[in-house]
């Protein structure tokens, strides 16, 4: 059987070591560390969402600012945005029609009078 130098069983000396509240500590220390290291990421995440880029900044230069969203759902609520308010700017109606084939999303158009290719 191993002995220790003080002459205890090496079972023993584990156990008793696996007991003790030393042998706990560095398990809470890595959990406090990792839920620091946590947080500190949050927060750097939240800082720079937080803020708008410069490189964003430059490409638009107008901000929109509280009052100008007040004054434009002002504006839309007088005068809404309709088809019937760009219906004179759409290209001509074509007398055409879609048969959606599969579900791959393609299509084929038909003439009007043609039932199938």
């Amino acid at each position: 059987m191993l002995t220790s130098s003080r002459g205890t069983n090496w079972a023993q000396a584990v156990a008793e070591m696996e007991s003790s509240p030393v042998a706990r500590q560095p398990v809470a220390a890595v959990s406090v560390i990792l839920v620091v290291g946590v947080v500190f990421y949050l927060l750097h995440i939240n800082r720079l969402l937080s803020s708008t880029p410069d490189e964003v900044r430059r490409l638009t230069p107008q901000r929109w600012t509280r009052e100008a969203v007040e004054e434009m759902y002002r504006r839309l609520e007088k005068r809404p945005i309709t088809t019937d308010s760009y219906k004179d700017r759409l290209p001509p109606k074509l007398e055409r029609r879609y048969i959606v084939t599969g579900g791959s999303g393609a299509s084929v158009p038909i003439s009007p009078g043609q039932t199938s290719r």
